[in-house]
Order: C-alpha cells, then structure tokens, then sequence
C-alpha cells in the first residue's frame, strides 16, 4: 500500500518574543524582525513556496491576536510541597484547578500583555497543512520543536491558538518572568525568541524534509 505523503511546515523563528503555548524555551540570541516561511515538497528538498515577512507585514495582512492589554499565564502541575502551603487542609491536586499555587513543574508567570499572529495564519499563507502533517519551529540559537496538526490547526478550547508574538504591551507586572520582563515594552527587535512545543513527534531534519512546510526566520 502506498504510504501517504507526510507535510512539515518549518517554522524557523528569530522574531521577537513568544509562542503563546506550553513549555516555554528562551533563546540566548537576539531576537529579528523578520520569518521566513518555505513549505517543501515531499522530496524533503523541493520549495513548494515560501517567502519572508517582517512584523509590519504580519501586523497589516493577517488577523491578530492580543489587545496589548491582556496579560498572558502560564501554569502547569504544581508542587506537592508548593500547593501544601497554600493549601494546607486540603489533599494534593497536581493541577490546581483554582490556579492560585504560583510555582509549577512547568512554571506559571506572567507573559505579558502581547500581540501577535496565530501560527495557523502564517502557515497558511504559504499554503498551509493537513492533518498528518508537522509544523515545526526553529531559531537560530539551535531550537527546534515540531507541532502535529492539531495543536496549530485544531487547539483545544483552553489551550487557545499557537501565537507568534510581535509585541508586547503594558508595564511589567508582580508575577512576570523575567525573559518576558527583559523584552520591554512596544516592538522587536528586543532580544527574547520564545517558542513552545507540546508535541513528542521526532524533530524534522535540519534540512528541509520530506512533505515540508518550513518557515524560517532572518
């Protein structure tokens, strides 16, 4: 039987600041203000299309999300020990649903109050992905993280879209990280490249792969 085609959308990312998801991972460089966008074939090296935008682009042709007002969390399991002090009468629930145990396996802190653009919409533009396919994203500090399908394309309710952010706005507030602290107000280049992955999907390889999508950053 013949194997279906696999499609990975690359997303190699040295703009600015975050991707508004899980596990967040700071990048050691200087952030752009620029992504490059490429989806391959699968041949793992024939560019079906790509092109590169900078923020502005983003900015003016696609839909954006964040008000630059809103403040953005992070939480995940918190600590037995953690949710014991907050909590001391009750029995230890991992995932603290009223979200008031602060410290977390993952981290919970304040992102800031960012705009951005749903990576969906960036994969789109270059024609975008089907289920089955990778979204995977890249700086050029070393990272790379794949996305399946349906954490870009079909995110849950609470988990909410896959944002690349270009802005962040407001003052920095009590609970604030400090990568997101250290990104400042208003636009890149600001020197924070945050990116997010939930996906456990072996990484695409360094060179462009086999039915790929790939959006690069410069």
């Amino acid at each position: 039987m013949k194997q279906p085609k696999q499609v990975i959308i690359i997303l190699v990312v040295l703009l600015l600041a975050a991707a508004v998801l899980s596990a967040p991972v700071m990048a050691a460089e200087a952030g752009t203000t620029e992504v490059r966008i490429a989806k391959y074939a699968s041949d793992r090296s024939t560019v079906l299309n790509e092109t590169t935008v900078d923020y502005h682009w983003l900015e003016a042709n696609l839909p954006i999300q964040g008000d630059g007002v809103t403040r953005y969390y992070h939480q995940g399991p918190v600590f037995e020990g953690n949710w014991e002090v907050i909590h001391p009468d009750k029995p230890y629930d991992a995932w603290n649903p009223d979200e008031d145990v602060q410290i977390s396996i993952l981290y919970k802190g304040d992102f800031g109050a960012v705009m951005g653009t749903d990576i969906k919409d960036i994969c789109d533009h270059i024609g975008g992905a089907k289920e089955g396919d990778m979204i995977n994203l890249r700086s050029r500090d070393g990272y790379s993280k794949n996305f399946p399908y349906s954490i870009i394309y079909e995110p849950h309710q609470r988990q909410g879209p896959a944002v690349l952010c270009w802005y962040s706005g407001e003052e920095e507030g009590p609970d604030m990280r400090e990568g997101a602290k250290e990104q400042g107000k208003g636009y890149p280049d600001t020197g924070i490249s945050l990116a997010c992955a939930w996906s456990s999907s072996p990484m695409p390889p360094q060179t462009p792969g086999a039915g790929t999508s790939s959006a690069t950053t410069t």
